[in-house]
């Protein structure tokens, strides 16, 4: 059985798990709005974007649609997300169709060769409050991760935080590490080297009180020395 046929097994697995439970849960659309778009240390957009989501939720499980796209229609996204939260700890499947600049990639193209997919896998864990230690670790597992040999590098991100409560404010420094378990280039999709340093800053959240309105905003300063970039995100949740 080829890859690319246990992809779409897979996917129509969860699809059907995602049916037998849809009785039970709700459904919700949201809508952000940013500035950019800065994800794991890297500016995948530098221009203002729309973020719209639609998704299911029951309980601890989440299966969402996320869509990014920029004013000026340089950066387009589609991702699916399928994820499972009990308690502190969370597991999230990620599938990442990005065709910025590529207006004929294939969605349903899953050739190990050629798709433009990443499928990352991501673990996280928050202790308690008396030990206020965020912990997450994520891999490219398949997709558009592919070294100049070809070969999947399987880029992966570590990221630790502090999270903290100040009045209406919850503030997280945090740090990062980006490396590859295999790469021909001695890189990986979140820094010029196998293994280092990828993200570090500071994610302020409040909520932002507008007449009868609150919304929620998220500031994040971001820096990225492997690339040598600094970035600065304002997320607006509009609803």
């Amino acid at each position: 059985m080829n890859k690319t046929l246990k992809i779409q097994l897979a996917t129509l697995a969860m699809i059907f798990f995602s049916t037998a439970i849809w009785a039970q849960g709700h459904f919700n659309v949201n809508m952000d709005v940013k500035n950019m778009h800065y994800w794991r240390g890297l500016r995948v957009s530098d221009g203002f974007v729309t973020a719209p989501m639609v998704g299911y939720y029951n309980s601890g499980f989440a299966a969402f649609a996320w869509g990014g796209l920029s004013v000026d229609g340089r950066y387009k996204e589609v991702s699916k997300i399928v994820s499972y939260s009990s308690g502190g700890f969370s597991i999230t499947l990620l599938d990442i169709f990005n065709f910025s600049g590529n207006p004929d990639a294939g969605y349903f193209n899953f050739n190990s060769d050629e798709t433009n997919h990443i499928t990352d896998l991501a673990v996280m864990y928050d202790f308690t409050e008396s030990f206020p230690l965020r912990l997450m670790f994520a891999t490219v597992i398949y997709g558009n991760d592919r070294d100049s040999s070809g070969d999947n590098r399987y880029s992966s991100y570590l990221e630790a935080g502090l999270p903290f409560v100040r009045e209406s404010y919850v503030v997280q420094p945090y740090a990062a590490l980006g490396f590859a378990f295999n790469s021909a280039d001695d890189n990986s999709i979140y820094g010029s080297k196998a293994f280092d340093l990828v993200n570090i800053g500071l994610r302020v959240s409040r909520p932002v009180e507008l007449g009868s309105y609150t919304l929620p905003v998220t500031g994040t300063l971001g820096f990225n020395p492997s690339l040598k970039q600094a970035s600065v995100e304002i997320a607006l949740s509009l609803f």
